[in-house]
């Protein structure tokens, strides 16, 4: 391995520079920026006052590997835009349905169809409505009441469930607000219980019998497999308060195909450095529709796109199915 230069003085103040500038840009403190980079704020603060003890070398080359990955992060192509493709109106009036309508709905639909950067977009437009995500270590009515509040009240306490619950009451009673629990497939029988037990305290009370007007809606966002074992006549009875109270809410069934217009709206050529022939938009659509979902199409285009840039290919160069497949192999080895 060939030995790497020293950094001159005027290299490293150079390089300084161009993160003091990165900081400024991005409204950065020095702690953030030292998180991001790897490096702790006091040795960030030597460097920039000019009397790190040892040599600044490596430091000052890992300043500008990060300056430049964050130079080819600013020129690749976002995969997380919001885009609304046919899909994604069915979520958005789904959502606005039971927001309206103070009920208990769901977004059921395999991976990759969109269902979170739809949950996204309408939470950032919307106010009034709180987004959270089960996962494995949210899956329990405690866990879940501690996210909630976390998200909604913006505290973090430490409390017990019913300490949480309480405070959620307190705090959302009287609101007209929309919860949606992405990743609710996720959720055990109590934290189901739990959700429908929320819905109906918030919802308790009406207004003509001196209690507050709520309005407050809850829709669960999951895969088909939570929706095809809330369907089974056997678990009926273990949740058979929120069954009911879904059949009454609004509820979107994701079932349809992406189809050509969408992913044409999705890959738009002022959205896309390198041209897409018809090929490989019949290529993206067949990814969209596949177990990947619309995520790998989108991805595997942006991996493609970040390859030729780094790679300096002129900007007219068609991308071909063949890329986008090498890409994805590129993807997989790297997961």
């Amino acid at each position: 391995m060939a030995r790497e230069e020293p950094i001159t003085p005027e290299q490293g103040e150079k390089i300084l520079d161009l993160l003091r500038t990165w900081m400024n840009v991005n409204n950065l403190t020095q702690a953030k920026a030292g998180r991001l980079i790897g490096i702790g704020d006091s040795v960030l603060s030597q460097l920039f006052g000019g009397n790190y003890g040892a040599s600044p070398d490596n430091m000052l080359r890992n300043i500008q590997k990060f300056l430049d990955r964050e130079a080819e992060r600013s020129e690749a192509p976002s995969g997380n835009t919001f885009v609304e493709t046919s899909v994604a109106k069915s979520i958005m009036r789904c959502l606005r349905a039971n927001h309206i309508h103070s009920t208990v709905g769901a977004v059921f639909g395999d991976a990759g169809k969109g269902k979170t950067m739809a949950f996204r977009e309408y939470t950032r437009t919307t106010p009034g409505t709180y987004l959270v995500s089960a996962s494995r270590w949210v899956r329990t009515p405690s866990q879940l009441a501690k996210r909630i509040v976390a998200v909604a009240v913006k505290e973090a306490p430490r409390i017990t469930l019913a300490e949480a619950a309480r405070l959620l009451l307190d705090k959302l009673s009287g609101k007209s607000a929309l919860l949606i629990i992405d990743q609710a497939h996720q959720l055990n029988e109590d934290a189901l219980e739990f959700v429908q037990n929320l819905h109906d305290e918030l919802n308790a009370t009406a207004p003509e019998d001196g209690g507050s007007d709520n309005r407050f809606g809850i829709v669960l966002g999951a895969t088909m497999r939570l929706d095809k074992w809330i369907q089974e006549e056997r678990n009926h009875y273990l949740i058979e308060q929120l069954h009911s109270r879904i059949d009454v809410g609004f509820t979107a069934r994701l079932k349809e195909p992406f189809n050509m217009a969408d992913i044409k709206f999705i890959f738009t050529p002022a959205a896309i450095k390198y041209p897409l022939p018809t090929m490989t938009l019949q290529y993206l659509l067949e990814l969209a529709n596949g177990r990947g979902g619309l995520r790998t199409a989108v991805a595997t285009v942006r991996h493609q796109e970040e390859l030729y840039i780094k790679r300096k290919i002129p900007t007219s160069t068609d991308i071909l199915p063949k890329d986008l497949d090498n890409a994805r192999k590129l993807m997989l080895q790297a997961a």
